[in-house]
């Protein structure tokens, strides 16, 4: 039981600290997120749903009279069983732990006092239990339709920020490590080998970016020298020799080329270079100017 809701909440707070390491990430990496900020976005949503679901499954209401796995059901058990914390039943637990001699010398039974107070702040008397289990009975565990019809809505009456999503998960962690603790000399983390992966995506695509805009600027230069060599040609000495195809080529090439050097308009220069691109290059050569 205690293990099971350790799993949810450190479970939450991964998926927290994900989603805040993203965010944080924004600044740094703002034109990498932007070229596919569909997936970044749903990417976002989705450890944020990731976190709430879990912590509204921790913070659940129901008591140990019902069928429900969460903290205040939790701190109920503990507080009927306290005997389960003496010392020769954590020995009897942790009887194949070389340790346990010096592990027993810590009192294990909890603070009767310490366990009143963990239980009110996991209970609705708590402000932002309260705001959570709301959102929960009303957006997501069921979707009201009263909430639904209402123009302000939950985000207007009862907004939960993400700090204080943080506080829940923090409180929530916290107690499970402190009766984990006791019950069997066991404290869990919440950190995860590879936390930063998403970092190697994000370089990636900087990369990526950066590759493809030096192949874009090559082509531009290239474009730009023919243009400038063309129009520092004399016409005369241009169109000497060749064939009358050869020579019609190139005036298209040099008048072309003036054309592109002189548009103002950035779209009509785009059109001019691709064209002048196929026509000295025999491809596409896109570029802006």
């Amino acid at each position: 039981m205690l293990f099971a809701l350790v799993d949810e909440l450190v479970d939450a707070q991964i998926h927290f600290n994900l989603y805040q390491d993203l965010v944080a990430a924004i600044p740094e990496y703002s034109t990498e997120f932007n070229q596919s900020n569909t997936f970044w976005s749903l990417t976002f949503s989705a450890h944020l749903d990731a976190t709430v679901l879990r912590i509204c499954k921790a913070y659940d209401q129901y008591g140990s009279d019902k069928p429900s796995l969460n903290l205040t059901s939790l701190l109920d058990t503990i507080d009927a069983n306290l005997h389960l914390f003496d010392e020769p039943n954590f020995r009897e637990r942790l009887k194949g732990n070389p340790f346990v001699d010096s592990l027993a010398e810590t009192n294990r039974r909890p603070d009767p006092a310490r366990l009143k107070q963990d239980k009110l702040s996991v209970s609705n008397s708590d402000p932002l239990v309260k705001k959570l289990t709301i959102w929960r009975n009303n957006f997501f565990a069921h979707r009201s339709t009263k909430q639904a019809l209402d123009a302000k809505g939950l985000v207007g009456r009862y907004p939960l920020l993400i700090s204080e999503i943080g506080t829940l998960l923090a409180t929530g962690v916290a107690i499970v490590n402190r009766y984990s603790s006791l019950f069997v000399a066991t404290s869990h983390s919440t950190g995860i080998v590879g936390r930063d992966d998403y970092k190697w995506l994000l370089k990636a695509a900087r990369e990526s970016l950066d590759a493809y805009e030096a192949r874009i600027q090559k082509q531009i230069n290239q474009v730009s020298r023919a243009s400038l060599t063309l129009q520092q040609a004399p016409v005369a000495g241009y169109m000497e020799g060749g064939s009358a195809d050869s020579k019609m080529r190139n005036q298209q090439e040099f008048e072309l080329a003036n054309r592109f050097h002189n548009a103002a308009d950035q779209e009509e220069a785009r059109r001019l270079g691709d064209e002048l691109g196929r026509m000295v290059f025999g491809q596409k050569t896109p570029f802006s100017r």
